[in-house]
């Protein structure tokens, strides 16, 4: 039978009320459609012998309280959609625990449990096996320490721990009184007011080394307290939030983000250029950090500033870390590539990803030859070769440099390297100059919008501004330090609608092609 969750809300409706309810407000309450309606008005005195009734005179649909089927009650155990999911965690909990002292209490408990499931229409318990609850992360925990814990916390006693921290790796006794114990992402973890920081703070009880009850009452904070200290990010906490992440996702992310919750006082719209933007209140970014670093490039952190900036530090480090690695194997390459008499390399042009390789091939005084990559596709065509993976590419490349004149590839001068640089860190700041005032003019649309926040953002155009001009200037400084890039300058900008910041971009990347 479909439209479970309908059919209680619907009983639920009817059971409560003294006056009939009419279609149209039953369609509301319901969330449902009219045939949807038409089909539970069906469905409950056919299949379940409700004393149902529609009569429109009268108001709409009511329990005939005259009938001897009357108080009305649905046959069996009816499970809503969540009370079901409650049911499968508690049962699939239940099933994981190791043997104790309550084994024969917890057996007879997930015997009630099957029986429960097994009274409701249309599930079998013998086929939940197909039902997968899953643990991510999950790391190991004491048992005992955790009876320790939790008596301490029920008998509001201090505790004396032995703490070990990722952060900085010491381990370190503290005083503390529990508060809470919280399954978080499935890790247990207490929030407790620490005695030597004199702040509430949160531990993970997989790093707890050991821990011992003083005897001594708790010091038990406000509910206010606690609630605006230790609230997850998905909760709304009393306190009014310090900070205001505004994030900016792909058009390809932004399809799994909408449909995410990330905290219950979020906003979020779709932006003009098809990305998504998510507005989340904050006070401790240190959680939300990982979760924007999750989406690596395909979201942009716009707001607050020292969020973009941890974000963008992250970025570094990890593209030194991968940059290390590629110069590591590139030198092993060119070692391997000297050895063999007469080698003559062959590449083809592929953004940014081959020049550095060609300068390393070229200072090392191995011949090597860029080919432009719609040659190479030409080239390709003309074999009769559909495939494209590596391998066939390679043996394309060393066909063609066999049967064409081998024309060496000339490095590029440093100047033209440096302006290179310079262009496109230009580029990339003019794109946060428009994506700067896009948001600006989002702000001035309405007249709530705090004048701090447009002063801000004003703010942040006018130092964007102040960093592309002392670019420009450097790199119109390098450029007249160099007579054949001067030449080249003066040609581009005597072209009609070519001007400064254009001549420079052209420079930077036409200058390098093959």
């Amino acid at each position: 039978m479909q439209h479970i969750d309908k059919i209680i809300k619907f009983h639920n409706l009817l059971k409560r009320r003294r006056t009939p309810i009419s279609g149209k407000e039953l369609d509301k309450q319901l969330g449902s459609s009219k045939s949807t309606r038409q089909r539970l008005t069906k469905e409950l005195p056919d299949h379940l012998n409700a004393p149902l009734i529609c009569n429109r005179s009268a108001g709409g649909y009511y329990y005939d309280r005259t009938d001897l089927r009357y108080p009305f009650e649905l046959p069996g155990i009816w499970l809503t959609a969540d009370e079901l999911q409650a049911l499968i965690a508690c049962q699939h909990l239940l099933g994981n625990l190791a043997p104790g002292l309550l084994r024969n209490e917890i057996g007879q408990l997930r015997d009630h449990l099957q029986k429960l499931l097994d009274r409701s229409p249309g599930i079998k318990t013998q086929k939940l096996s197909r039902v997968k609850i899953l643990s991510h992360a999950y790391r190991c925990r004491d048992g005992d320490l955790f009876l320790t814990l939790a008596q301490a916390l029920f008998e509001q006693q201090r505790l004396l721990v032995h703490y070990h921290a990722r952060s900085d790796d010491q381990t370190s006794a503290r005083t503390i009184s529990p508060q809470n114990l919280v399954l978080y992402k499935d890790n247990w973890y207490l929030d407790a007011y620490c005695h030597q920081l004199d702040e509430p703070r949160t531990f993970a009880l997989d790093r707890i080394r050991s821990a011992t009850a003083s005897g001594e009452p708790a010091l038990l904070l406000e509910p206010d307290t606690l609630q605006q200290h230790f609230a997850p990010p998905t909760a709304s906490s009393p306190a009014p939030p310090k900070h205001t992440a505004i994030l900016n996702f792909s058009a390809k992310a932004g399809r799994w983000v909408a449909d995410e919750t990330w905290h219950s006082r979020q906003e979020s719209e779709w932006l003009t250029d098809g990305r998504y933007q998510l507005r989340i209140p904050f006070n401790r970014h240190e959680e939300l950090l990982m979760d924007i670093l999750k989406y690596g490039a395909e979201v942009e952190v716009v707001e607050p500033g020292f969020l973009r900036e941890l974000v963008k530090a992250a970025a570094e480090k990890m593209l030194a870390m991968y940059r290390s690695n590629i110069r590591a194997d590139r030198a092993s390459l060119v070692n391997k590539l000297i050895k063999l008499p007469g080698i003559k390399v062959c590449l083809e042009a592929t953004g940014i990803y081959h020049f550095d390789l060609a300068i390393a091939l070229h200072d090392a005084g191995i011949p090597v030859m860029v080919v432009n990559p719609k040659a190479s596709h030409n080239f390709a065509k003309a074999l009769m070769k559909n495939s494209k993976t590596d391998a066939v590419d390679a043996n394309t490349l060393a066909e063609y440099v066999e049967r064409m004149d081998f024309v060496a590839w000339t490095r590029p001068s440093n100047q033209t390297l440096v302006l290179r640089g310079f262009a496109r860190r230009i580029d990339a700041l003019t794109s946060q100059k428009a994506a700067a005032k896009n948001h600006l003019h989002a702000l001035s649309a309405t007249e709530e919008t705090p004048q701090a926040l447009l002063r801000d953002a004003k703010l942040a155009i006018s130092q964007l501004e102040k960093r592309i001009d002392t670019l420009a200037d450097e790199a119109m400084a390098l450029i007249d330090q160099h007579p054949e890039l001067q030449r080249i300058f003066e040609l581009l900008t005597g072209i009609k609608g070519i001007a400064q910041t254009s001549a420079i971009a052209l420079m930077g990347e036409l200058l390098l092609l093959p």
